[in-house]
């Protein structure tokens, strides 16, 4: 779970070193209640971690 900039560091190493496919996903709350931001994004990298960054923390 990627919550401090130390974590998207390490994202941003890991997608520097990544040589094969990157899976990407967002999750949004609806904009009828809520805001159209997202409140989750994940990102999967091939036979290694899946990242889930709190865009909301990271602001």
């Amino acid at each position: 779970m990627v919550t401090d900039f130390s974590g998207v560091q390490e994202l941003i190493t890991q997608l520097s070193e990544n040589e094969g496919s990157i899976s990407i996903d967002a999750e949004r709350a609806s904009g009828f209640r809520y805001s159209q931001r997202a409140y989750l994004i994940q990102l999967s990298l091939r036979d290694k971690e899946i990242f889930m960054v709190d865009p909301i923390v990271l602001r």
